[in-house]
């Protein structure tokens, strides 16, 4: 299982994968829950590794797509 990002031209830029337990704990969140989850962590990650500061919200509005252990979820 795994969770992928998609820009807004459909290309793949990032991807890792996650266990069983992660993933019903996300099956369970409806979907706004769940990308801000998911955009919430990649904000954390890039400041942590590249000192960049976004927001949850300035990184969900730079995606065109998530899949989240096979659930996908589009963006406008």
């Amino acid at each position: 299982m795994k969770v992928e990002i998609y820009d807004k031209g459909e290309n793949l830029i990032a991807e890792w994968e996650v266990d069983e337990e992660t993933c019903e704990r996300f099956s369970q969140l409806d979907n706004n829950t769940l990308l801000l989850e998911i955009a919430t962590g990649i904000a954390v990650a890039l400041k942590e590794e590249s000192g960049v500061e976004l927001t949850p919200n300035m990184v969900i509005n730079e995606l065109g797509k998530v899949v989240v252990c096979g659930r996908e979820i589009r963006l406008p």
